[in-house]
């Protein structure tokens, strides 16, 4: 008979134990990753580089025409 010795036997429980928390971990957090791109995507806003003000500063209005999607890039 092929026996595990006791320490052999709790290494293999406390292995088994950390093994499955890091398999339901790496499978909420490729959830939460899938959730957030989900999200982002939802409004199909097409990025793009907004009009600068001569102090730098992005106008308020350009935000807007960004969240609204009705923001065009002038280039």
């Amino acid at each position: 008979m092929n026996a595990f010795t006791v320490a052999q036997s709790w290494l293999l429980l406390i292995s088994s134990i950390v093994l499955a928390v890091f398999i339901v971990r790496l499978l909420i957090a490729i959830d939460e990753y899938r959730h957030k791109r989900r999200m982002r995507n939802r409004f199909n806003i097409d990025w793009r580089e907004v009009h600068v003000t001569a102090h730098g500063n992005v106008k308020r209005s350009d935000y807007q025409k960004i969240a609204t999607g009705n923001y065009e890039g002038k280039r």
